[in-house]
């Protein structure tokens, strides 16, 4: 049995949660105003619901903002997913291995709808909207966009220091949160537009209305999150205690098992649930604010585009929302609740290729590209890919060139010192920054 919440046999009523789906997808085809479109929905939506509630003398809950946040997550895979007959769906690379993967599914699981709650609550039962902006088809530069509805000033996923040789990269969630538990008050993509003085959506709501999950923007200690993702470490989701069933789940997940976006986004949708449904000492619910982020949709598009593993994806993804979802209707403030499902771009993918194929660093490393050691945050080939310590978190690691004329074979030269930096996380955009020396000349 898939999903906590099935719609084939639960009926929405018609004065029920007040729901939008929004498609923000970030790609070079128009500007984007000052305030995007979500933003201006969002708050004539809970402005309408405050002042209806004060004309009619209604007593009922305050408005609430609740953003999903999928990242990568194709509007026409989407929609093909929903619909496979779409005549739009033959723009999808093969799309008759599309459609043949959406039929072998249905048949083998016996389902007519794949993604029940996505399709009933936001295609039949809420609004869609396709809105454009002009910024880079990255996560970061793209989440900057749509959580302050401005330009962004952030131009990449990560930011190279030439001088010290120190990376950081923005979509670098795990090594992010413990920073902020430790007390940075902010993720390191926050401090630039911190100093810009550029908000952020959830900054117009009270600070104690607010919970946010790990994300590329935001400001409060996950710990939460962090709380129950450890706790799924250890039990790696076996609900008995007994240690013979933990250890063979352990040695189970050690042949395979979830990495760990995929383990993060499964904690999350239980958090979320939780988050929706908590309430404060007054017995009311608590936050007025939540912006939730599933990171792993965009991670497997990188790593196995096929449309078979791409699917079940989506479908697991439908389970989380509607897990989600579920809690809104138990709710004190479901009908007074504004559901947004929005992403930040879409991707360029082939289901029978990966992503990862660009040999960039292998090139920087030889004398005509300057003989550069190169340090990067992902794994440049499968057989280093095997080696991270947690799986589905990339470390950043350095490629060590013969030819460096800075390296260990020099006088006065030294191992693992960095000349270049790159990152090509599988976009359509390669960043390479060059510390300041002679082999910028």
């Amino acid at each position: 049995m898939r999903g906590s919440f099935n719609h084939e046999t639960h009926e929405i009523p018609e004065t029920g949660v007040s729901i939008f789906f929004v498609y923000f997808v970030c790609f070079v085809v128009s500007v984007a105003h000052n305030m995007t479109i979500l933003s201006r929905l969002a708050l004539a939506i809970l402005l309408f619901h405050s002042l209806a509630a004060f004309a009619l003398g209604d007593a009922s809950p305050a408005p609430r903002l609740i953003l999903i946040k999928v990242d990568g997550l194709s509007p026409l895979v989407l929609d093909a997913a929903i619909n496979p007959g779409d005549p739009a769906t033959n723009r999808l690379p093969h799309p008759e291995l599309f459609r043949e993967a959406h039929s072998q599914l249905r048949s083998v699981l016996k389902h007519d709808r794949l993604l029940p709650n996505i399709e009933s609550y936001f295609y039949r039962n809420g609004v869609r909207s396709s809105m454009y902006c002009a910024t880079l088809p990255l996560s970061t530069p793209s989440w900057a966009v749509i959580d302050t509805g401005q330009r962004s000033i952030v131009k990449s996923n990560s930011y190279f220091n030439r001088l010290t040789g120190e990376v950081t990269s923005y979509l670098d969630q795990l090594r992010e949160s413990l920073a902020m538990v430790k007390g940075a008050g902010r993720t390191s993509a926050l401090w630039q537009l911190d100093l810009a003085g550029i908000p952020l959506l959830s900054d117009f709501f009270r600070d104690e209305r607010v919970w946010t999950s790990i994300q590329p923007f935001y400001r409060k200690r996950p710990t939460d999150q962090l709380s129950s993702l450890g706790k799924n470490f250890i039990s790696r989701g076996e609900p008995s205690k007994n240690p013979l069933r933990l250890i063979k789940r352990h040695v189970a997940d050690s042949a395979y098992g979830a990495d760990y976006p995929e383990r993060n986004d499964h904690v999350l949708a239980s958090l979320t649930a939780r988050k929706v449904l908590e309430t404060d000492l007054g017995g009311n619910e608590r936050y007025d604010f939540l912006s939730i982020l599933f990171s792993s949709i965009d991670h497997q598009f990188h790593v196995d585009p096929h449309y078979e593993n791409i699917l079940s994806w989506l479908m697991r993804a439908d389970d989380w929302i509607g897990e989600i979802l579920s809690a809104v209707e138990q709710s004190q403030r479901r009908s007074s609740t504004l559901v947004v499902l929005l992403s930040d771009h879409g991707l360029d993918f082939d289901p029978i290729r990966l992503n990862y194929s660009f040999p960039i660093n292998r090139w920087l490393r030889q004398r005509d590209f300057g003989g550069h050691t190169v340090l990067a945050p992902v794994a440049e080939d499968t057989e280093h890919a095997l080696t991270v310590p947690v799986r589905g978190v990339d470390f950043s690691r350095v490629y060590e060139s013969s030819e460096s004329p800075f390296g260990p074979t020099v006088p006065h030269g030294e191992k693992g010192y960095p000349t270049a930096y790159t990152d090509n996380t599988g976009n359509p955009r390669f960043d390479a920054y060059l510390r300041n020396s002679d082999l910028n000349r």
